[in-house]
């Protein structure tokens, strides 16, 4: 038997202007995944307790990344920006 490669296989159930019944159902198949990770999210407290704890590592990750980086701009932009005010600039009234 041959073989073929996935992007050969895509390309050929693309083709044309009316998509063939197996391209529907791979496209169908492929949406299981995501419906079953909602239903899990929706359903578990602990699955959605996990997903918060890793949220949340990614955005201190990235508040340290912006602080240290604001840092050297001090003379720029002081940092942190007045409260409330996300696009405040130097010289403007606070």
């Amino acid at each position: 038997m041959g073989k073929v490669s996935a992007s050969e296989l895509i390309r050929t159930l693309q083709r044309g202007s009316k998509r063939s019944l197996l391209a529907r159902a791979l496209g169908e198949l492929g949406r299981i995944p995501k419906m079953l990770h909602l239903l899990t999210f929706i359903d578990d407290p602990c699955y959605r307790r996990d997903i918060l704890t890793q949220l949340n590592r990614g955005k201190s990750t990235s508040v340290m990344a912006l602080q240290s980086y604001g840092a050297r701009l001090a003379s720029v932009v002081p940092w942190p920006y007045p409260a409330g005010n996300r696009f405040w600039v130097e010289g403007q009234d606070g």
